[in-house]
């Protein structure tokens, strides 16, 4: 039963006794590291009108609304007080792509797509500019090349195979 209830949190490592002041110490530095890895983001949900930090990895797509930037993740949608051109310019991850002036989506979440749209894992559909549609192709096929080095398991963790091209 303990097993379960541990992996019901976001278990870091798992540390055996007896503990030292060394293991914490160094678990506490590559737990820090792992935090400061992660491209994190603040923004205002629509719903609460509250802030909240999250994590770039999270965001299927956003999409520019005049001065601010919508931001869409599976379960939320936030608002970003600043242009989409800014919200760009903070991201990490080279997993991102601006499909036309006014979106940007997550490659990590494209589930099919044609010359004119996107369909993404949580069947949203993102238009897709006809001057971005040839660069969209070569930016995907080469982003799915550089993951595909990695082998099944990012393909599985990902949930982005199999892929479906329409025409």
């Amino acid at each position: 039963d303990e097993v379960f209830n541990a992996l019901a949190v976001r278990q870091f490592r798992f540390l055996t006794k007896p503990v030292t002041i060394e293991i914490i110490t160094e678990t506490m530095d590559d737990i820090t590291q792992d935090i400061n890895s992660k491209n994190l983001i603040i923004v205002n949900c629509q719903e609460t009108d509250a802030s909240y930090v999250i994590q770039e990895d999270q965001i299927l797509y956003a999409q520019a609304e005049n001065n601010y930037t919508v931001v869409f993740t599976k379960k939320h949608s936030f608002v970003y007080k600043h242009t989409l051109s800014k919200f760009i310019s903070e991201l990490r991850g080279n997993c991102f792509f601006r499909c036309n002036r006014s979106y940007i989506v997550n490659m990590n979440y494209i589930k099919q797509y044609s010359q004119t749209e996107i369909k993404l894992q949580s069947n949203e559909r993102i238009p897709i500019s006809k001057s971005r549609s040839k660069e969209f192709r070569k930016e995907f096929f080469n982003y799915i090349k550089g993951i595909s080095s990695y082998g099944d398991e990012v393909f599985d963790a990902l949930a982005v195979r199999p892929f479906r091209f329409l025409t």
